[in-house]
């Protein structure tokens, strides 16, 4: 534990020798009650650190003969952010770790960014869903992960089935916020508001109500699960993807939860495997319960826009009518460009390994990436179908009931259908 600073000064203790850190405490050690416990010790608190600004400091010889470090490192100025506090007193420091030299402007940029990038393993939310992961029998039993390899890391397969996903990076936007408890929805955009945004003491009436504000929800806990997959307007959004999902033949159930969809990524993100089709479609079914989830988010910031222009004059009604709209609308429109996206996805398997375990009908032929920036762009006539890409939408989006090819004029062209009528 470490000792009482006198007032006025920062000083650095050690925190832990298997880390390389040390730790700053003040006179009134605020920043153990802040802290937390570190999740490979228990015994040792970790600040929830935000950011790290100490502008100006020196080191002097420590006045208690018995510590082991004589030169203490006294901060004289500093700027430390706390998520829980506006004016913290210590943060965790890498003096020993990075080499920092304590002299001013002495390559602190590149130390503050390290430290940044190491104490990002420590987000609660991030560090509770690994530790579920790792004992999740369902994932030790998936022939896709070796959960036993020592490079092992659950959130880097996840964090790169994003990356590989084959939707707009705006799609799965949402996606990588819930990862570290982020996403302005439900419950935790009323903490935002309330502890980072203070709006309690300036707008009091704009902050979001605890319970659902739609009335067929009978004043449901707004919960960023009852946003996304409880409410009684995204159930029919769902239950049109868990549709689709079936008809393309997908025996799994879609996720029902934001825990079974992390669990979704890690086993099925990475691999793309159709040996006897044009696209394997796991790929297609993440897709689908990707954009809706995006369409559930998008419907959700203009419903609470909404709620505040009622503020004066609620009716509930017609809320909960025009989000139903915006639910379907949103949901439509990204539904109908991904059924166009499919003669780019099997294009773009077919010139990439995007996949870190791929494989294809027709093996990828192998380009620079010179060669590939190069390339023209490849596009296709939508409104008259070569039969190559017929067949494509023959063996996948045909198989449902949103999609059709007829002939017209121009020759063949699918017809894309709402999936609410």
């Amino acid at each position: 534990m470490p000792v009482q600073a006198q007032p006025g000064h920062v000083y650095e203790y050690p925190l832990g020798q298997q880390y390389g850190l040390t730790h700053i405490v003040a006179d009134n050690r605020r920043m153990l009650a802040l802290g937390q416990p570190d999740p490979d010790d228990l015994t040792i608190i970790t600040p929830a650190v935000r950011d790290l600004k100490p502008i100006a400091h020196h080191q002097f010889q420590s006045p208690h003969p018995a510590e082991t470090h004589k030169i203490i490192h006294q901060l004289t100025t500093y700027c430390i952010p706390f998520l829980q506090h506006d004016h913290p007193t210590g943060v965790i420091f890498p003096t020993g770790k990075y080499q920092f030299d304590p002299h001013p402007a002495a390559n602190y940029k590149e130390a503050a960014r390290l430290h940044r990038r190491d104490i990002s393993f420590f987000n609660p939310a991030t560090h509770s869903l690994r530790m579920r992961l790792n004992t999740d029998p369902v994932i030790l039993a998936a022939p896709q992960i070796d959960s036993s390899a020592p490079d092992y890391n659950p959130i880097l397969f996840i964090t790169t089935a994003m990356q590989s996903m084959m939707v707009p990076p705006r799609t799965w936007q949402p996606v990588f916020r819930l990862l570290h408890d982020s996403l302005f929805v439900g419950d935790r955009a009323i903490r935002h508001q309330t502890q980072a945004l203070h709006m309690h003491r300036y707008a009091p009436h704009l902050i979001h109500p605890p319970c659902c504000v739609l009335p067929t929800c009978q004043q449901c806990q707004c919960s960023q699960h009852h946003e996304i997959f409880d409410c009684t307007a995204v159930r029919p959004l769902w239950a049109a993807t868990k549709r689709l999902v079936a008809e393309l033949g997908d025996p799994d159930p879609i996720p029902t939860d934001i825990y079974e969809y992390f669990r979704m990524l890690l086993i099925h993100g990475n691999t793309a495997k159709s040996p006897h089709g044009p696209i394997d479609t796991k790929v297609l079914v993440i897709n689908l319960v990707t954009l809706t989830l995006k369409a559930i988010t998008n419907a959700y910031y203009t419903k609470m826009q909404e709620y505040e222009k009622q503020k004066s004059q609620p009716d509930p009604a017609k809320l909960a009518t025009q989000h139903r709209s915006n639910l379907r609308r949103q949901y439509v429109a990204l539904l109908r460009e991904e059924v166009k996206q499919l003669p780019h996805h099997v294009n773009t398997l077919s010139k990439r390994n995007r996949f870190t375990n791929q494989v294809t009908r027709d093996p990828p032929r192998k380009y620079s990436e010179r060669d590939l920036q190069l390339m023209p762009r490849y596009t296709y006539t939508i409104h008259s179908l070569p039969q190559a890409i017929e067949q494509l939408f023959l063996e996948t989006w045909c198989k449902t009931h949103i999609v059709d090819i007829h002939t017209a004029p121009s020759g063949r062209v699918p017809r894309i259908h709402s999936p609410f009528h």
